[in-house]
């Protein structure tokens, strides 16, 4: 996932990189685990605009 974020665009080291992918794959398995939750796992449309609106931002470089 790393390699496909940096050919994506993905300018942050790769540190950084390692720690998104981190927190991405344990939210997915998250929501996996508990499909009842909030989020419809079964809607692609609520999915991507959960991903649009929280683990897009994980890729946002912060200024310092």
């Amino acid at each position: 996932m790393v390699i496909r974020l940096r050919n994506s665009g993905a300018e942050q080291p790769y540190a950084e990189l390692c720690a998104v992918v981190d927190l991405m794959l344990r939210i997915a398995g998250s929501l996996l685990s508990n499909p009842s939750g909030a989020l419809d796992i079964t809607d692609i449309a609520a999915l991507r605009a959960y991903g649009q609106k929280y683990i897009a931002r994980l890729l946002v470089p912060v200024a310092d």
